[in-house]
């Protein structure tokens, strides 16, 4: 496990530290299986005792100590690629022919005996070069994250009296080996602890405060775009009134006689100015919907009679593309909502169709009962157009999204239309979706509630 834990979360912390220690310790796990095997009672070695055991448990002692000692030469060193697990391979190797083979590592342990001084002197070898770690572990503690430095710093001071006590028993079965054994346990889930919570709790805390902070930072600069785009609408918005009130004046000859052509270009001044003007509308409201400055002015309407209106209105754009527009009304009652809103809505749906329908074709605009979900008006606007994608489908709610996003696009617009809809329908807790196929057309869905609430 803290093989695993070191190498797989060196991807979050990039601790050079960790990630020594736990490629050592796939080598000491494996010295550690030969260690427990060869006691009495495995059976799996043709040779066994606690003379074997105990020479394992010195070669893993002693490689133990010297990763201690070694690891924090790597805090800031690139650990060697292939010169690790020689190293650590070769002492495994080493250890496992010259206990089991060729049988010429020294005694540890003698039958009814004891310990041999090799093995005692051995022990306090370990301890020495533990306490050289603990010292050297203190001097990088600033290197390292306060959960580890405790850790490991717990589990080597644990390690230097469990080493003491495997030099006082006289039988593999005593209580100092016993209690030798135990500590080296909690030594390890010591360690196991730390890497827990350095490899895992650590890195997700520290993600977690990087995205709290660029949230943070985004709300910040989502919030300077919409004063921005508020400025630059209301700004815009002022000097293009009065473009259209000076033609206005002008058309009506209240400044003095036109000629047809000069009729006709001041036609379509007021004509441009009144579409861009629709677009800077659509910009400020945004703006203000994001801001949360968008308030609703609800009264009783007849949402019928909007689509009605509306329909009249741009029935001249849809003759010039010869698109019949048919109105299928079911439902005449009356809901509780902003009728510039719910207008502005219908607009923008209406506006959508006729500008991706192809000539000759019909769009229809349906007002029903709503069966799911129930207590409101469900308001249809059906086209025969180019349709929609099924992966855009989702997007085409989000703001500046254009299905024809070409520098060439065919379609123009600002992207904002769907958008506002969506928007403007979840001010009523309302709910908005369609349904489209791609060269058959598309059809809008909208919900809106009786009273919203």
């Amino acid at each position: 496990l803290i093989y695993v834990f070191g190498t797989e979360s060196y991807g979050l912390t990039k601790d050079k530290f960790l990630l020594f220690l736990g490629k050592a310790y796939i080598f000491l796990a494996i010295l550690n299986i030969f260690h427990l095997l060869a006691y009495y009672g495995m059976g799996v070695f043709d040779i066994l005792g606690p003379n074997i055991a105990t020479q394992f448990w010195i070669s893993l002692r002693t490689l133990n100590a010297i990763t201690f000692l070694l690891a924090p030469i790597f805090m800031k060193r690139e650990i060697p690629k292939s010169l690790m697990p020689f190293g650590y391979g070769l002492w495994t190797i080493f250890s496992i022919i010259t206990i089991m083979i060729i049988e010429v590592f020294p005694r540890c342990f003698i039958e009814g005996q004891g310990l041999s001084n090799f093995k005692i002197y051995t022990e306090y070898v370990i301890i020495l070069i533990l306490v050289l770690s603990i010292l050297n572990l203190h001097k990088n503690k600033d290197l390292l994250s306060k959960n580890i430095y405790k850790a490991l710093f717990m589990a080597m001071i644990l390690s230097v009296v469990t080493e003491l006590l495997f030099t006082l028993y006289t039988s593999p079965y005593g209580l100092a080996n016993l209690l030798g054994h135990i500590g080296e346990i909690y030594s390890l889930i010591l360690i196991f602890v730390g890497f827990i919570l350095h490899g895992l709790r650590d890195p997700f805390q520290t993600i977690f405060s990087k995205l709290t902070e660029s949230n943070r930072e985004l709300k910040k600069a989502n919030r300077y775009k919409s004063d921005f785009l508020a400025s630059i609408s209301h700004e815009m918005r002022t000097p293009l009134t009065a473009v259209l009130a000076y033609s206005e004046d002008l058309l009506h000859e209240k400044i003095g006689p036109l000629n047809l052509t000069q009729k006709d270009h001041i036609y379509d001044i007021q004509t441009n100015s009144r579409h861009l003007l629709y677009h800077i509308n659509h910009l400020l409201d945004f703006s203000k919907i994001e801001a949360g400055k968008m308030s609703l002015e609800l009264s009783e309407l007849y949402v019928h009679e909007l689509v009605s209106e509306v329909a009249n209105l741009l029935r001249s754009i849809a003759l010039k593309k010869r698109i019949k527009i048919a109105l299928c009304i079911e439902n005449k009652e009356p809901i509780i909502a902003d009728e510039n809103k719910i207008r502005q809505v219908i607009r923008n749906l209406l506006s959508n169709s006729l500008k991706f329908s192809p000539s000759d074709s019909v769009i229809t605009i349906c007002l029903k009962n709503s069966i799911y979900p129930p207590d409101g008006i469900l308001l249809e606007v059906r086209d025969q157009g180019i349709g929609i994608k099924l992966d855009e489908q989702k997007k085409v709610f989000d703001a500046f999204y254009q299905v024809d996003h070409h520098l060439n696009r065919k379609y123009t617009g600002t992207g904002l239309g769907l958008a506002l809809v969506e928007k403007i329908v979840s001010l009523h807790y309302g709910k908005v979706w369609l349904d489209s196929n791609v060269g058959r057309g598309t059809t809008f869905y909208v919900y809106l509630p009786y009273f919203p609430e």
